[in-house]
C-alpha cells in the first residue's frame, strides 16, 4: 500500500481479527528471540502518560498509525491493534492482540503479541512507572523473523525496528503539544 493512500484511509478490523497470535511468553521462555529494552523518562504526569499509554499514542505518527479494535479505543486483553507502518512512500498493514494489561497506582502496562501475517514474531511490553518525582517508560520487545523476507532481510529489518521503537519512546516521553 502506498503512503498516501494507508494516510488517509480508515483503518478497519478486516480478518486481522481472526489471525490468532504467533508468539506466547512460553515461546519466549523457550528462546530463540532477540530482547532489546528502551527507556525514556517523560516530560508529562504520570496520569498523562498512562491515559497515552493505554490509548496506544506511543508510536509517532509520521512511522505509524493505529486502530485500536475495542469499544472506547483503549487496549484491553484480547483487542487487536491494526497498525499501518510507514517507510518511505510504502506502508505496511499488520495487526498484533493485547495479551496482558494491567492498571496501578504506581505503573501501568500492557503487553502485545505479533498474529500470523506480522513480518516479525514475538512480544512486545509497555510500561509507565511512577518513580519518585518521575514518570519513566519502558519498553521491551522480544523478536525473531515472522517471514522469510524479515528472516532475508534481518539486518535491515532489525536495524528498523529498533529505529521504530527509539523513535516510538522518544516521541512518548517528549512534552505533548497542546
Amino acid at each position: 500500500m502506498f503512503r498516501r493512500r494507508a494516510s488517509s484511509e480508515p483503518i478497519t478490523p478486516g480478518s486481522w481479527q481472526d489471525h490468532p497470535v504467533n508468539a506466547t511468553r512460553q515461546s519466549v521462555s523457550d528462546g530463540g528471540y532477540q530482547l532489546d529494552v528502551y527507556e525514556g523518562v517523560c516530560s508529562s504526569s504520570f496520569e498523562l502518560a498512562l491515559e497515552r499509554l493505554f490509548r496506544y499514542d506511543i508510536f509517532p505518527p509520521h512511522r505509524m498509525r493505529a486502530r485500536v479494535c475495542s469499544p472506547d479505543g483503549d487496549v484491553a486483553v484480547g483487542t487487536t491493534i491494526v497498525q499501518r507502518v510507514f517507510l518511505g512512500p510504502l506502508a505496511l498493514e499488520t495487526a498484533v492482540r493485547v495479551i496482558e494489561c494491567s492498571r496501578g497506582v504506581l505503573a501501568g502496562s500492557f503487553a502485545y503479541a505479533t498474529t500470523e501475517g506480522h513480518p516479525e514474531q514475538g512480544i512486545a511490553s509497555f510500561e509507565v512507572q511512577r518513580l519518585d518525582a518521575q514518570t519513566r517508560f519502558v519498553a521491551r520487545a522480544w523478536s525473531r523473523p515472522g517471514n522469510i523476507a524479515a528472516r532475508l532481510g534481518r539486518p535491515v529489518s532489525r536495524r528498523l525496528q529498533q529505529t521504530f521503537t527509539r523513535e516510538a519512546v522518544a516521541h512518548f516521553c517528549a512534552p505533548q503539544q497542546t
